[in-house]
C-alpha cells in the first residue's frame, strides 16, 4: 500500500534535532543576556564614579589653598565672602579615621572641617562622592606642584572600573 504518514523513526529524528536545535538557541539567548547585564553593570559604576569625581574636580577648582596626606585631601573654598574648609577622605565603619586600611572598599566623603584646613571632622560624617572605591595604594590622592591627582578603582558587582584625573585649581595659593 501507498502511505503518506510519518513512521515512527521519522517522528523521533524530527523531535530530537528539533530539541537540540531549541537548546542551542536558549543557550545563546542565556549568554547573550548575561553579557547585556555585565555591560550595564559596568555602565553603571562608569557613571557613578565619574558623577562622583565631577563634582570633587569641580570642588577643588575653586580651592585656594590644598593639603593631600594621609590619602585624603584637605582645601579651603572662599563661599559667599567667608572661607570655608573641607576634607576629601576614604571611610569605612569597620576602620577607624587615620589608620591602616584594611577592608576591601571604601566610600569616598567630603565633610566640612571645623576651624581652618588643619581642622578637625567627625569620622563618617559628611556626603558620599563614590562607593565602593578601593583603598591605597590602589586608589590615591595626591598633589604635585599645583596638580591635584584622583586616581580610583572602584569594585562592584565583579567589575573593577580605573579612573584618573588631574586638576589645577584656578585659586590656588601655595
Amino acid at each position: 500500500k501507498n502511505s503518506s504518514a510519518f513512521s515512527l523513526m521519522e517522528l523521533l529524528t524530527v523531535i530530537i534535532l528539533l530539541s537540540i536545535l531549541l537548546s542551542a538557541a536558549s543557550f545563546g539567548f542565556l549568554i547573550v543576556l548575561k553579557t547585556w547585564g555585565s555591560q550595564d553593570k559596568a555602565a553603571e559604576i562608569r557613571e557613578d564614579v565619574r558623577q562622583g569625581v565631577e563634582k570633587m574636580l569641580r570642588d577643588l577648582r575653586l580651592a585656594k589653598d590644598i593639603r593631600v596626606a594621609d590619602d585624603s585631601i584637605r582645601y579651603t573654598v572662599r563661599e559667599s565672602g567667608v572661607d570655608n574648609n573641607y576634607i576629601f577622605y576614604l571611610y569605612h565603619p569597620s576602620d577607624p579615621w587615620d589608620t591602616t586600611y584594611t577592608q576591601t572598599v571604601y566610600q569616598l566623603k567630603k565633610a566640612a572641617l571645623s576651624g581652618d584646613i588643619g581642622g578637625t571632622f567627625v569620622d563618617g560624617a559628611g556626603t558620599i562622592y563614590v562607593k565602593e572605591v578601593k583603598p591605597p595604594p590602589t586608589s590615591d590622592l595626591s598633589l604635585s606642584g599645583h596638580v591635584i591627582t584622583i586616581d580610583l578603582t572602584v569594585a562592584k558587582y565583579d567589575e573593577t572600573f580605573h579612573l584618573r584625573e588631574r586638576i589645577r585649581p584656578r585659586n590656588l595659593y601655595l
